[in-house]
């Protein structure tokens, strides 16, 4: 949640602290849009992870948390649900990472 005194980009950091332990920082904005399954409006970061362990920290929120390897992840999220911003940025990131 963003809050009136801060913007999407501390927002994505507090919440990705608060609610998997892990530290990070944004990279870039890739986007935004009401989610078809949710109807959320969300924005959309890239992130660079700094440190911490992934748990789930807020299981009201998160049904689980997990590392994945970018190449696996349409095993957890069906290809065709994935932001396509998202999906491009991750896509870059393991040919680059490669």
């Amino acid at each position: 949640m963003v809050k009136p005194e801060g913007g999407p980009e501390p927002a994505v950091i507090r919440e990705t602290r608060v609610e998997t332990g892990v530290h990070c920082r944004t990279i870039r904005h890739l986007g935004n849009r009401i989610d078809p399954i949710t109807r959320v409006y969300c924005d959309y970061f890239l992130c660079e992870y700094l440190t911490g362990e992934v748990a789930n920290l807020d299981p009201a929120e998160n049904a689980s948390v997990t590392w994945a390897p970018i190449a696996a992840l349409t095993r957890f999220i069906p290809r065709d649900q994935i932001y396509a911003p998202v999906l491009e940025a991750l896509e870059n990131r393991s040919e680059s990472d490669a």
